[in-house]
């Protein structure tokens, strides 16, 4: 397979603090891959590395055969890097299908018919739930529906690397079944990089799993070597995971 996504010894330190701390990870293209750790790992460090959000104090990021580094959020986004927040990045004043027609213009060629892009927006609406609230502001849609509503208009882009800080933060349990099984139906085009606490979501979505401590990578393997490691089980499962095994 053919890297998408490199890190090669990136760092971000807060003061005399590293966040993150010479971390290298490579992501396959197609590949579906979490991060997990326990609070302060310096996962959201990294995912805001990743996206550009932050700079980092040293190291690099390759996307492709790209160094993108310093560049700019929406110079990523142009590139085909998407991502979502632990807290819905929406645009209040504007409707759902406002907002998707934004996210399916700034994709599609230029010179594309009106109905084409009204067709497209409808398609993207279905595919997330979203069918009938396109009048609706954010504020009047339930939360799940506006977490749906991030992950459309991440998707909408047509991204090759989809980044999900959290995507299942204060969704019920039936939600996050419903967020698994739509990553599962997205495209080997689509590169999922994840950041979540439910294992559920972890283990029913990676094909590999990173975990980090203390701004490093502890253990980097695929879901049933990090299940077994005994470090990952001490530090992160504790003792539930321990029991399971039992």
């Amino acid at each position: 397979m053919t890297a998408l996504l490199e890190t090669r010894e990136l760092s971000r330190a807060f003061g005399g603090v590293r966040a993150v701390n010479e971390v290298s990870i490579t992501v396959e293209a197609g590949s579906r891959v979490a991060i997990i750790g326990p609070n302060g790992a310096g996962k959201t460090t990294l995912f805001n590395l990743l996206g550009g959000q932050l700079s980092p104090t040293a190291g690099r990021i390759l996307f492709g055969s790209r160094d993108i580094t310093r560049l700019a959020p929406h110079r990523r986004s142009r590139l085909g890097i998407a991502r979502s927040f632990q807290l819905a990045a929406l645009f209040p004043k504007l409707t759902v299908d406002e907002q998707l027609t934004l996210a399916v213009r700034r994709a599609g060629e230029r010179g594309r018919e009106r109905g084409e892009i009204a067709a497209a927006v409808r398609d993207v609406a279905d595919a997330w739930g979203l069918e009938g609230r396109g009048a609706l502001l954010p504020s009047e849609l339930a939360y799940g529906e506006q977490r749906r509503l991030e992950l459309a208009l991440a998707l909408a882009q047509r991204p090759g690397l989809l980044l999900l800080d959290e995507p299942n933060v204060g969704l019920t349990h039936d939600e996050n079944q419903s967020l698994v099984q739509r990553i599962h139906r997205l495209g080997a085009d689509v590169t999922v990089v994840l950041v979540a606490h439910d294992m559920d979501v972890v283990f029913g979505v990676a094909d590999r799993v990173i975990v980090m401590h203390r701004g490093e990578v502890l253990a980097d393997g695929t879901p049933e070597q990090i299940r077994s490691d005994t470090r990952v089980a001490d530090i992160y499962f504790g003792e539930a995971l321990k029991h399971e095994r039992a």
